[in-house]
């Protein structure tokens, strides 16, 4: 369910076209708006993110599109995405895509093929948003209720709220990567959590500094 503070994102959505080299050119340039009468599976934009192969990757609330700069290739579930709801993207040193999905979990994209990323029953499913931590090759997730983060393959999971029923369980709204870390900001004013890979430690923070 979505909460307050979340509202749509409606779209305008306006990719600068450059007219040699969209990605690197910065003189000329013309102003396109793109909607679902021209490509878009969807109206509700929640992330866009740039890869490493020049790509640009939207996530809608029905499902994930790429853009090359000249048309719109729509994913959905029947190419393997674990969900039409994508809501984080991420891309990682190895250039793999890290695609979060508010209806169903994870999934990674390799450049060639989608495929779900297993997860347990012990958090929610229900991806809000992501970062990545190339120092320790860390993708963290934030979810509906808790923190997923996944370093060099390990998965960990992660809610100080999980057996206090009176806590309101800690949403996440954003990610944020430091030199050495991920902070995880959170909903309900509850304070925001940090994530050491090195030192495998999850942290309360309150103003950026440690408690």
């Amino acid at each position: 369910m979505n909460k307050p503070g979340f509202m749509k994102k409606h779209l305008l959505l306006a990719v600068i076209l450059l007219s040699t080299n969209w990605l690197a050119s910065a003189q000329n340039f013309r102003l396109q708006h793109f909607d679902t009468k021209n490509g878009l599976p969807s109206n509700t934009i929640r992330t866009i993110v740039s890869d490493s192969r020049g790509s640009i990757w939207i996530g809608t609330d029905a499902g994930l599109c790429r853009f090359d700069g000249r048309e719109f290739k729509v994913f959905t579930k029947k190419d393997g995405i674990s969900g039409n709801k994508i809501w984080a993207i991420t891309e990682d040193k190895h250039r793999v895509l890290w695609i979060g999905t508010y209806d169903n979990g994870i999934s990674t994209y390799d450049g060639k093929h989608f495929k779900p990323f297993h997860l347990n029953d012990t958090i929610s499913k229900h991806i809000r948003c992501v970062g990545y931590l190339p120092s320790s090759d860390c993708v963290g997730f934030g979810t509906e209720s808790g923190v997923i983060t996944i370093t060099n393959g390990k998965t960990e999971y992660h809610d100080p709220y999980y057996k206090n029923k009176d806590e309101n369980r800690l949403l996440v709204i954003s990610v944020q990567s430091t030199d050495n870390s991920l902070i995880f900001h959170t909903y309900y004013g509850v304070p925001s959590f940090e994530f050491c890979p090195d030192s495998k430690t999850f942290s309360i923070v309150r103003g950026f500094e440690r408690l």
